[in-house]
């Protein structure tokens, strides 16, 4: 990635989150979370820089503040960066009854990657099973990309499982 679309990148988070703040819209709010959602895969730390500019305001719903704060866990995975303690038990405790099923998939698999980067594999394990279990694959709008890595994150814990009684 070159700095040129960094900067447009980070550029355009900007515009959206003043945009945002400014109109405090559903409309806009869902315009904003929407590309926080994309921020989050292609350029995880912007997504953060934009979830932290629009959290820091007022006039977003309660779901789309966890929705945005959901995503901005999501990125901090992505970037090895340990979320908050408190913010992981709230999403936790609001998508265990709200949400898509997709949201409440995330929430688990966050919990999940979180509990791998503090070193508490079991922990992580049983949040990826939680994580495949609320997934809705009969659905058309299933997150396939975030259940795949549920799957490969168990598979790789019971890799490095089965490697540590070898040795």
């Amino acid at each position: 990635m070159t700095i040129r679309h960094t900067l447009i990148t980070l550029a355009a988070a900007a515009v959206s989150a003043v945009a945002l703040l400014a109109s405090c819209s559903s409309y806009e709010a869902k315009r904003t979370i929407a590309a926080a959602d994309s921020l989050a895969v292609a350029d995880p730390s912007a997504a953060v820089t934009l979830a932290d500019s629009v959290l820091a305001g007022d006039g977003l719903s309660r779901a789309d503040r966890m929705k945005l704060a959901l995503l901005k866990a999501k990125a901090q995975g992505t970037l090895g960066i340990r979320a908050n303690a408190d913010t992981l038990r709230l999403l936790d405790d609001y998508y265990d009854s709200n949400g898509t099923p997709n949201d409440r998939m995330t929430a688990k698999y966050i919990q999940g990657a979180q509990s791998v980067l503090k070193g508490e594999l079991p922990l992580a394990l049983q949040y990826f099973h939680e994580a495949g279990e609320r997934a809705d694959t009969t659905s058309d709008d299933c997150d396939f990309r975030t259940l795949h890595k549920v799957h490969v994150h168990s598979a790789e814990l019971f890799l490095y499982q089965n490697t540590l009684k070898l040795t």
